[in-house]
């Protein structure tokens, strides 16, 4: 599992990763980690595409950052991260400036995932027809997001804003 910073002026060559594009063939966008997606205080955390420059001579740092980039593989949709101790699913938005999101990951929702693969791989060993197995992934998806929404109303609560999900 990849860790990843939140941008500062101490480790601004080195909290940069990159983010696969979800075109085939394209560059993978060059990003970094910043905290409060929509208004300050939110905690949610976002990655902003870096814009490319052109310079006249480019520090040792930045060269070295360069370097790193090229070697490490792309983040992909979906990957799973670390962040402060915390784990987060990497969603991206496209190739737009705000990359990427950053959504939590709850024990409650990684473990219907875990149930929801060993039972798939039960149903798919009892030779179940493929109309059987898409019911089943269609309600274990319901489940899981009526989860999401459960745990995103408790910490809305907490915070003092009610919003309709």
């Amino acid at each position: 599992m990849r860790i990843l910073t939140v941008k500062s002026e101490e480790n601004r060559h080195t909290a940069s990763f990159t983010i696969a594009h979800q075109r085939d063939g394209y560059l993978p966008m060059r990003a970094t980690l910043y905290r409060d997606y929509e208004k300050q205080g939110d905690g949610t955390f976002w990655a902003m595409q870096s814009a490319a420059c052109i310079a006249s001579s480019y520090s040792q740092a930045e060269k070295d950052e360069t370097r790193r980039l090229n070697r490490e593989p792309a983040l992909q949709d979906g990957e799973i991260v670390q962040i402060e101790g915390g784990q987060y699913r990497v969603r991206r938005l496209g190739d737009y400036s705000n990359c990427a999101i950053f959504d939590p990951i709850h024990e409650d929702i990684a473990e219907i995932d875990r149930l929801r693969g060993a039972e798939r791989h039960s149903i798919q060993e009892r030779g179940v027809s493929t109309h059987c197995l898409r019911e089943f992934d269609r309600r274990t998806t319901e489940l899981k997001f009526a989860k999401q929404r459960q745990i995103c109303a408790v910490q809305l609560e907490g915070v003092g804003q009610q919003v309709a999900l």
